[in-house]
């Protein structure tokens, strides 16, 4: 457990109780007995809860990344998807991730900051993705058949006055189609994107854990990661963009 863990731990309700406890048992024995009894017996349950306090903490720890993995295959597994595999296999690769040793990896920190906003990034980017499919369920489909009937009748000899008409309908459904297209290329994007952050996450823990057993990161490896950083950093706000969270 890290130091901030750890006084947290020791700063808690059951904790503060405990003190409490402690100093009440304190001014009871020496108002009446004139004894320290009390303040051993104060003491000591103040120690027992503070140790339960930190062993509680330390076993909560690991419950919490296991939950992070578990958010991100229950967002994969709402809608069965060409996002699901991608987002559950980011959910393997940040939690494998985040198991690095920190005090070993000074770009750790913002690293790690980076991450946690790429992580609040992706539920609304997922969200928007699926209203954006649902949206076009068949509908550029239905529009390109449109467009082929109205061109068929406004070659069928009719007057120039239905002409005119079919022609301005057939003018609005290429238009409606263009931006039906539009936004299916900003999903495919979003789709393209999110597979190129998950392979540079890969690459990156990847290059960190071939480099394990050494006692220090090489250069090398030091800036080979600090350029797949700022890819990662740049797809994150690529993707934000391209689907205007």
């Amino acid at each position: 457990m890290n130091n901030n863990g750890f006084f947290n731990a020791l700063l808690n309700l059951r904790s503060a109780a405990a003190f409490g406890v402690a100093v009440i048992a304190t001014g009871v024995s020496y108002r009446f007995y004139n004894s320290p009894a009390g303040a051993l017996l104060g003491g000591l349950i103040f120690l027992v809860v503070a140790t339960y306090s930190v062993l509680f903490s330390e076993e909560k720890e690991p419950q919490k990344k296991e939950q992070d993995y578990n958010d991100f295959r229950e967002l994969a597994n709402e809608s069965r998807d060409r996002l699901s595999p991608i987002i559950e296999k980011l959910g393997v690769v940040l939690g494998n991730i985040k198991l690095l040793d920190r005090g070993k990896y000074q770009f750790i920190a913002k690293f790690m900051s980076e991450i946690a906003v790429f992580e609040e990034l992706i539920p609304n980017l997922v969200m928007s993705y699926r209203k954006g499919i649902r949206f076009l369920a068949s509908r550029d489909a239905q529009a390109t058949t449109d467009i082929k009937s109205l061109e068929m009748k406004l070659n069928s000899g009719v007057s120039e006055s239905a002409r005119q008409t079919y022609g301005k309908a057939i003018s609005e459904k290429k238009q409606i189609l263009s931006e039906l297209k539009h936004i299916r290329n900003n999903l495919d994007d979003c789709e393209s994107k999110l597979y190129y952050i998950l392979s540079t996450l890969e690459k990156i823990e990847t290059i960190i854990y071939s480099d394990e057993l050494r006692d220090n990161i090489s250069d090398e490896t030091s800036k080979n990661i600090n350029q797949q950083l700022e890819i990662f950093s740049g797809s994150v706000r690529d993707i934000a963009k391209v689907m205007k969270l």
